[in-house]
């Protein structure tokens, strides 16, 4: 900036014209810190949610794949267990999973870090008679972290097998 003093052309910035520029740039620069952490809190929300539908997918098929052809009983159900962490917390659904060569190799930590704070519970409760076999409603739930509401959250879906019939 120039500037006329004492009849001499000086050149140069002042302190107080550094502090204002300064106070502009953190004034503009907390907004968009802050808009970019509530992204990352949304991305990381929708993460869990998807992980969440995934999880209760593969139990279902689970499910669907034990009723057919097998007795009721045979289909496990237990109060909340570990989808991933020490083998003798996790939920029977989950426990052959690191046998299986579905899951790549280099996926198996992230998969293990990612579900470590999610649970799995699965229900059940006599539904109806069909074909002189007993059915049985199923009701999975899926709880899984809300970094955004920083509480947990349950996903629930109830299924009908049994009977020679799915409802």
């Amino acid at each position: 900036m120039l500037r006329l003093c004492s009849g001499r052309n000086q050149k140069g910035v002042s302190l107080i014209e550094l502090v204002i520029g300064g106070l502009i740039l953190v004034a503009s620069i907390v907004p968009l810190y802050q808009m970019f952490s509530s992204s990352n809190k949304l991305k990381e929300q929708s993460s869990n949610q998807s992980l969440a539908h995934l999880v209760m997918h593969h139990v279902l098929e689970s499910i669907y794949a034990r009723s057919n052809g097998s007795k009721m009983k045979d289909i496990p159900v237990h109060d909340f267990q570990a989808v991933a962490g020490k083998k003798d917390s996790i939920s029977p659904y989950f426990r052959d999973l690191e046998k299986k060569s579905l899951i790549h190799d280099q996926l198996r930590p992230f998969l293990n870090r990612e579900l470590q704070d999610f649970q799995l519970k699965v229900e059940s409760a006599p539904a109806l008679e069909l074909n002189e076999e007993q059915a049985l409603e199923l009701t999975v739930t899926v709880r899984y972290p809300n970094e955004l509401l920083k509480k947990v959250r349950d996903l629930k879906f109830s299924i009908i097998v049994g009977g020679h019939s799915r409802l």
